[in-house]
């Protein structure tokens, strides 16, 4: 059962928590942030020291969305040492393991959207894919980067190691503007 805040449906976001992505897919998560709070949903993400991160959260808070973010004990020990800049927080989740980071998230979540991402995206989008969810997972698609993943979910179909129903949720979007639609036509009725 999903946790909501307020009567809001919160839209669980899979994007990089360490840094490491930069320039358009920053903009790429702000954007996600802003669509996000304007169309009314709470946002649960993987809070961090990186850029995505915060700008997401950052520009959904400034439209007056609620935030939940779920940080690693680690990570929270080095914000709270001074050795990383700050992050823009509603309520936070402080998690010891990627397991748990994965509940806290499914708990909230009434859909996902995944950002562009390193490993730890790819597993998020595995684990949501594997224990055959039913809530959608939209792929923002931005210059092609899962093209590769979704190829490879085919051949797992194609070759009989998937079933069809098991990626029935994964929804494409090739930008942010899309994703929105996709959201609206997934939960039409669920708000």
């Amino acid at each position: 059962m999903q946790n909501r805040t307020r009567g809001k449906h919160f839209i669980g976001v899979l994007c990089d928590a360490n840094g490491r992505g930069g320039g358009k897919y920053v903009e790429a998560a702000k954007e996600v942030g802003r669509q996000l709070g304007t169309a009314g949903y709470g946002v649960v993400y993987n809070a961090g020291t990186g850029p995505m991160g915060n700008a997401l959260a950052s520009a959904a808070m400034h439209t007056g969305s609620p935030v939940v973010g779920v940080i690693p004990r680690r990570t929270m020990n080095e914000l709270l040492e001074g050795r990383s800049a700050g992050l823009p927080i509603g309520t936070l989740h402080v998690v010891e393991t990627q397991v748990d980071n994965a509940r806290v998230l499914q708990s909230f979540s009434t859909a996902y959207v995944a950002l562009p991402g390193g490993f730890e995206i790819l597993e998020s989008i595995l684990h949501v894919v594997g224990r055959a969810d039913s809530r959608p997972l939209i792929l923002v698609n931005i210059d092609q980067f899962f093209s590769g993943l979704i190829s490879q979910l085919e051949r797992c179909i194609s070759s009989g190691f998937s079933r069809r129903s098991t990626v029935n949720i994964l929804k494409v979007a090739h930008d942010v503007s899309e994703m929105s639609g996709i959201i609206q036509r997934e939960l039409a009725g669920a708000k």
